[in-house]
């Protein structure tokens, strides 16, 4: 057997599909927090949600990161398709980008999870990881010839 993909490797199709099931699940919550009532009250209901908001955040930049180091650029969506499917084929966005906006949305949604928990530490785990990856990427890729 050779390890070579190729268009045929249902196994590949079938990685790409869920990851972004799951994206789009989390795209899901987050849309759904961000146009809930109980985000705009302060109190308990609130930081729950923002708490909510912040691992569906570190979800989708998990799978995101695992998308890039499989397959370089990739369509990168932010928000829940539409009913009408017009948002649904976008083309490809560069990797950099795409880890930028990760790095600022991990970094947003780790002051948000309680300190302590464990779910704080898997942020920051998380955000390690991925600006590790990413400072270390434009030092030795050599397909986009970048070194400092």
């Amino acid at each position: 057997m050779n390890y070579n993909a190729n268009p045929g490797w249902t196994q590949l199709s079938r990685v790409w599909d869920v990851m972004y099931g799951i994206i789009e699940n989390a795209n899901l919550v987050i849309d759904g927090i961000n146009n809930s009532e109980l985000i705009k009250t302060k109190g308990d209901d609130c930081d729950m949600m923002l708490r909510f908001r912040a691992e569906a955040k570190v979800l989708r930049a998990m799978i995101y990161f695992d998308l890039i180091r499989l397959f370089g650029d990739i369509p990168f969506a932010t928000g829940a398709s539409d009913s009408n499917l017009e948002n649904v084929y976008v083309g490809k966005t560069d990797r950099d980008v795409i880890m930028e906006a990760l790095i600022g949305d991990l970094e947003e949604s780790i002051p948000l999870s309680a300190l302590g928990r464990w779910y704080n530490l898997h942020h920051r785990a998380c955000h390690q990881r991925i600006c590790t990856w990413f400072a270390g990427k434009h030092s030795i890729d050599p397909c986009r010839m970048v070194y400092s």
